[in-house]
């Protein structure tokens, strides 16, 4: 029997830079979550080539079980890029993430050091039924263990809700915009909403909505209709908007109602308006002007008074130019737009942005006793940096993570590894004060004998130790001689010895 729906998804993630691997990996881990009775929509398996798209994606979402190839193609540079050197990069920005090995290379010293860098399970790629049955075997037991993962942190996920954060609108940047709000609630024209991802459209669109109701009176009965429109596919734009009659087209079995027909008397949002192609966008057009529309398949004429709320986070002008977009309903919904600012202008908001994303994800959970004064001064200080990745939506995904990985037993929370946990640690050691410049700890002799210096953050210690350690390990492989590797490392060829011995280095064949 099946268990009960988990409040989030199995995710997993194939890396391969191969597109048949990662179809032949997708097939496994697919037939794998089938046997242990997950339903559809539970599972979620995405790929990626190569090792920087790997690691975007796993600072944005949550990774249970990742197949990783060793051999990734090549970087910009021309390097070879080695997926098992990575172990601890991926690590580092998700500590539970179990990592299998998926490689061609039948090598028992890669296999080793892929198990001591953290990896669960080292899968060599071959033709014969031993092998399929070998890789499936090991990926059934590492979702298993997801699955149990999963069932641990269920009460602790209860409401991942669809909004980041509440309304907010403590700093003066947004207390304009609420100005902007109140006069635009009194009329019924549309409203266009400007701003990068993540600012809080949707909430605003929702304020203006509410603040509409409050004027005419009809807080508790004005309905009120959002639609992403980027997730709607072209073919379905026009039903979902307008509504289609029977046999309107294949699978067409009965009527239904569009979000114009349903939003009658209330608000409609359409969300990154950008995305609908130019066929849809006059028939909104007309809809907006006339207050009239048909449905699909359909000659009646259906009347809407509903409010068209209207937001984007593309530049509309330049697509007016390109041919992307009409003029003539960009000029009808941008007679009112309301361009949300960006979160470095807001940072009176963010505290209370932050309190309200907590309230969210632990709401009903009592064993989860979490507040945004239980973090420290120096995560608060990073949750207001300027430049934040998705803005409030990554300030969300920030706080999850840190909910999940910073839970000990009986709901105790430690936050003091926080910025291993977002991965703020390997950054702060590997970038230099300029942010282009990245550095390499193969590239040796570009390395000042100082970079490590100065480097405050928790954890600090076993950063450095770690990085000396790979340090040398490359010094050894490259140089052979202790005098030449005391050369480039600027460092006395006692210390050197000193530091091989520290760790277990003590000949050059132990790192060949």
């Amino acid at each position: 029997m099946k268990e009960e729906r988990s409040e989030f998804k199995v995710s997993v993630l194939i890396v391969d830079d191969e597109a048949s691997a990662r179809d032949s990996n997708q097939l496994s881990v697919t037939t794998a979550l089938e046997k242990l009775e997950y339903a559809s929509d539970e599972i979620k398996v995405s790929t990626a080539s190569g090792m920087e798209e790997t690691l975007s994606f796993l600072r944005r979402q949550t990774v249970h079980v990742l197949l990783l190839d060793r051999d990734l193609g090549r970087d910009e540079n021309g390097k070879m890029v080695d997926g098992i050197e990575h172990i601890g990069d991926i690590l580092d920005i998700q500590p539970s993430t179990q990592i299998l090995i998926v490689t061609g290379h039948d090598d028992t010293r890669l296999a080793v050091r892929a198990m001591g860098l953290g990896a669960c399970a080292y899968i060599v790629k071959s033709a014969k039924r031993d092998y399929v049955d070998y890789r499936n075997e090991q990926i059934m037991a590492a979702l298993s263990k997801a699955k149990a993962e999963i069932k641990r942190n269920r009460e602790k996920m209860l409401d991942r809700g669809t909004i980041e954060g509440k309304y907010v609108c403590r700093s003066k940047a947004m207390q304009a915009v609420e100005i902007q709000l109140k006069t635009l609630a009194q009329y019924p024209a549309p409203v266009l909403f400007l701003g990068k991802t993540g600012l809080g459209k949707t909430v605003a669109a929702k304020r203006l909505g509410q603040l509409r109701a409050e004027f005419l009176g009809e807080e508790e009965d004005r309905p009120f209709f959002n639609i992403n429109m980027a997730n709607v596919p072209k073919e379905l734009a026009d039903s979902t908007l307008f509504g289609h009659e029977r046999g309107a087209f294949t699978g067409a079995e009965s009527a239904k109602q569009g979000l114009f027909e349903l939003a009658n008397g209330g608000d409609l949002f359409l969300d990154e308006i950008g995305e609908i192609d130019l066929a849809v966008q006059a028939k909104l057009l007309k809809v907006i002007e006339e207050k009239e529309f048909c449905r699909v398949g359909g000659s009646k004429t259906f009347k809407t008074n509903a409010r068209i709320i209207l937001a984007t986070n593309r530049n509309l002008v330049e697509m007016m130019k390109a041919g992307q977009f009409r003029e003539d309903l960009y000029a009808r919904i941008s007679t009112f737009d309301i361009t949300l600012p960006p979160l470095e202008q807001r940072k009176e908001d963010i505290p209370f942005i932050c309190r309200e994303i907590i309230r969210e994800l632990t709401e009903g959970n009592k064993e989860i006793d979490i507040s945004y004064d239980d973090f420290p001064s120096s995560l608060k200080e990073y949750l207001q940096r300027d430049h934040i990745p998705f803005n409030i939506r990554g300030i969300r995904n920030d706080i999850e993570r840190l909910i999940i990985y910073s839970m000990g037993e009986e709901g105790k929370k430690d936050f003091s590894k926080w910025k291993s946990i977002l991965g703020v640690s390997r950054r702060s050691v590997f970038y230099s004060k300029k942010p282009t410049e990245y550095i390499r700890y193969r590239d040796l002799e570009k390395l000042p004998t100082n970079f490590l210096e100065g480097v405050d953050f928790p954890g600090i210690k076993a950063a450095k130790n770690l990085l000396e350690k790979k340090l040398l390990k490359e010094a050894v492989l490259k140089c052979r001689t202790k005098k030449k590797i005391s050369k480039i490392l600027k460092l006395s060829e006692s210390n050197i010895m000193a530091k091989m011995n520290k760790y277990n280095i003590s000949t050059v064949t132990e790192v060949e």
